[in-house]
């Protein structure tokens, strides 16, 4: 940063400047302008410094864009793995359900078919029985 006291010091005395081919400036007015002149260096370099930090939260930004789109794109993958497991489980409940409607219906059929059979045994038994008693009685 360049330092401007020489003009300050000159122009701290109060004698107006005078050339020969320039009007007299009063020292007040070199005094302004020279305080001017350090503010828009001040100002120059407030600039350059904003523009590092603009350029240092782009970056930032930038980094978390694509770690929220990285996230978005695991959780889209993570959403159709669920929703896979989920029709996977709706596909599986109706195949329990239509088991558990299967083994009603066969158990229904095995109680049919064994009190068929536990008639017919005692049916037969009872068949025999008298048969072998008719025959007896002749």
């Amino acid at each position: 940063m360049l330092s401007f006291s020489s003009i300050t010091t000159t122009c701290q005395t109060n004698q107006p400047t005078t050339t020969d081919d320039y009007t007299p400036i009063k020292n007040s007015k070199l005094q302004a302008a020279a305080k001017l002149i350090e503010v828009g260096k001040i100002n120059a370099q407030l600039v350059v410094l904003l523009n590092q930090k603009v350029d240092s939260l782009n970056q930032r930004i930038g980094f978390l864009q694509a770690a929220i789109k990285g996230y978005a794109e695991k959780d889209t993958a993570v959403q159709h793995v669920i929703d896979t497991y989920k029709t996977e489980v709706a596909n599986l409940i109706s195949q329990r359900d239509m088991a558990t409607k299967e083994m009603n219906t066969q158990n229904k059929l095995y109680r049919r078919q064994k009190r068929k059979t536990v008639f017919t045994t005692l049916a037969s038994a009872g068949i025999t029985s008298a048969i072998f008693l008719y025959l007896k009685s002749k």
